[in-house]
């Protein structure tokens, strides 16, 4: 199913465009001078390693499963939404 396909990845693409844009805006109101340059600096950094890891991982994945984007993706929201809660219950 091709146009499922696209259609669902051109959604994938747009969020985390959108992602990124309201991160770098919540990030410019919190931070100011060289705290901003610093901080803008590390996610800049962080976002281009996950772009170059995570081809690669999707890859792998993919090639030890047939569903192992769909695993891989669910891990990785998994690992996300835990480091969400530790960090909001500040252990």
């Amino acid at each position: 199913m091709p146009l499922l396909a696209y259609t669902l990845l051109f959604v994938w693409g747009g969020s985390f465009v959108g992602i990124y844009k309201v991160m770098m805006a919540q990030v410019g109101s919190r931070f100011q001078g060289g705290d901003l340059v610093s901080i803008y600096a590390i996610l800049s950094l962080a976002w281009g390693a996950g772009a170059f890891i995570g081809p690669g991982a999707a890859g792998i994945a993919m090639d030890w499963t047939v569903h192992g984007l769909p695993y891989l993706a669910a891990i990785a929201c998994a690992i996300f939404t835990l480091l969400a809660l530790v960090r909001r219950q500040g252990i």
